[in-house]
């Protein structure tokens, strides 16, 4: 990944649900997609840590799966098999089925992009 508008027009194309975070857990882009699950805009998120997209309850535990994949930034699957889900704008949560992550770096910070995929949970 080269700069942050390459990659933001990589989310653009993609139907899924994306975020990239940066090692702060500092959200840097989302796609509509988020917004179609969630309702929330990128505006709404961009500048916001990640874990804002959480139930509260969820929260501290994702700030610390989130420094472990920043120590040993790699690509993988999460969630996989676990009731997960999404805060949405309204108040409601969403399932999500799992998460991809990938690690990436924009110019010249990593960073991770996540893959949402919704589902039953």
């Amino acid at each position: 990944m080269a700069d942050l508008a390459d990659l933001g027009r990589e989310l653009d194309a993609s139907a899924w649900p994306m975020v990239v975070v940066d090692q702060e857990g500092v959200v840097v882009l989302a796609n509509s997609a988020l917004w179609s699950l969630t309702g929330f805009s990128a505006d709404d998120v961009v500048g916001d840590f990640v874990e804002a997209l959480l139930p509260s309850r969820l929260r501290w535990a994702h700030a610390r799966y989130r420094m472990g994949f920043f120590a040993e930034p790699s690509d993988r699957e999460m969630a996989i098999g676990m009731d997960v889900v999404v805060r949405c704008k309204d108040g409601r949560e969403a399932a999500i089925s799992g998460i991809t992550l990938r690690a990436g770096s924009v110019d010249g910070q990593t960073v991770a992009v996540a893959t949402l995929r919704p589902g039953s949970g």
